[in-house]
């Protein structure tokens, strides 16, 4: 079944908010895969070096794993609270910030745990949710154009960003209820 984003934000950050105080690890993971809109695969495997990268200049150029796209990724203060926990003098460069910890299948287990604690449908909740809720609530929370969004996501049409997000649903839906 396909993934959604989160369209609520407050119910985002409480979701996020939980995981983190009951998975420590994966609340993190969650919280700079949302905040970079990551496909799992390249937050998987963000390494020591991309990181101290990013704390060193603000962002960090990552090439996607399923695209080979470059990205550029910029630092903010939730990720950066994070990163500072996971990049010790002693962890080398190419290390795995995660170190392979993170399984998919674990990982949306979890990610449905706190789902059903909050009394969420969570058929369509994934991995892929939180990459979707970053380009959803970059429209519709913060009102960046869709072709920026569609840009930061290497996607190669905007309306493959206006499906992705949920926002061609939420146009349908709006055209309905106005009888159009």
């Amino acid at each position: 079944m396909a993934s959604r984003p989160i369209r609520n934000y407050e119910d985002l950050c409480l979701f996020l908010s939980i995981l983190k105080e009951k998975h420590s690890l994966y609340g993190d993971f969650a919280t700079v895969q949302f905040q970079w809109g990551l496909r799992f695969q390249t937050a998987q495997s963000l390494t020591v070096g991309d990181v101290r990268k990013c704390l060193r200049n603000g962002s960090v150029l990552l090439v996607e794993n399923k695209t080979g796209k470059k990205r550029a990724c910029g630092l903010n203060d939730k990720v950066k609270e994070i990163f500072l926990k996971y990049v010790s003098e002693d962890r080398e460069d190419g290390e795995v910030v995660w170190a392979r910890t993170i399984v998919r299948e674990t990982y949306n287990l979890k990610l449905k745990e706190i789902g059903l604690m909050l009394g969420w449908d969570v058929a369509e909740l994934s991995s892929h949710s939180l990459r979707k809720s970053f380009a959803y609530h970059l429209r519709t929370k913060f009102n960046v154009p869709v072709e920026k969004i569609s840009e930061q996501m290497n996607h190669a049409s905007v309306r493959t960003t206006l499906i992705y997000a949920g926002l061609a649903e939420d146009e349908k839906v709006a055209i309905t209820q106005l009888g159009l």
